[in-house]
């Protein structure tokens, strides 16, 4: 279901809402209604993975649950999800969860194997401008959902790193690496996952 829903969102955002970097303005609702919907969705999912991790009666379930949100987020991967798998990600890392998972026993990378998946994968997600996911995203085979987020870094990069004109012309440089961005977007845009919705 998670692909089914973050692929619908995904393919909903138009060209038009990335140009201008429009998600960032003060009108952002209405510039870039799908990128600000996507968004807020990759929060709540977030929230929801820590917060029913924290909501469980005792520590042991509260690391049973926490498994469970770690095989999930190793299907997103293998489902070439890796929205859905920063989101997940995410929750799992997030500062109300690592704080009170200070107090659950054997809870680190040396003695939960589940950590230290977590760990790297956070590694994979964050390191070296995304390197190890932007490669795998280069030769993923479709249908795939890719994290929107380092579209719109990227994007922001291109935009605030580049002026508009040099010597008084237009730069298409910059031009052509906003569209080269824009293009790949749509190839993940175009062939949606062929599950059944639940």
């Amino acid at each position: 279901q998670l692909c089914l829903v973050s692929h619908e969102m995904f393919a909903a955002i138009e060209c038009k809402e990335l140009i201008g970097l429009g998600w960032t303005k003060p009108d952002k609702a209405t510039r870039s209604p799908n990128v600000i919907k996507m968004i807020h969705y990759s929060n709540q999912v977030s929230n929801w993975v820590c917060s029913t991790i924290l909501a469980q009666s005792s520590n042991k379930k509260k690391i049973r649950m926490y498994e469970k949100f770690v095989d999930l987020s190793l299907e997103c991967m293998d489902l070439k999800n890796f929205n859905s798998l920063m989101e997940i990600i995410g929750g799992l890392q997030s500062n109300s969860l690592l704080k009170f998972s200070k107090n659950w026993p054997n809870f680190t990378a040396a003695s939960n194997p589940y950590v230290d998946k977590v760990e790297k994968i956070s590694r994979m997600l964050i390191t070296r401008n995304k390197a190890e996911l932007r490669e795998k995203l280069r030769y993923a085979t479709l249908p795939a959902v890719p994290f929107l987020g380092m579209f719109l870094q990227d994007l922001l990069f291109l935009e605030e790193g580049n002026k508009d004109q040099i010597d008084g012309l237009v730069n298409f440089r910059k031009c052509s690496m906003i569209a080269a961005t824009l293009k790949e977007i749509k190839r993940f845009q175009q062939v949606p996952y062929a599950f059944h919705p639940v």
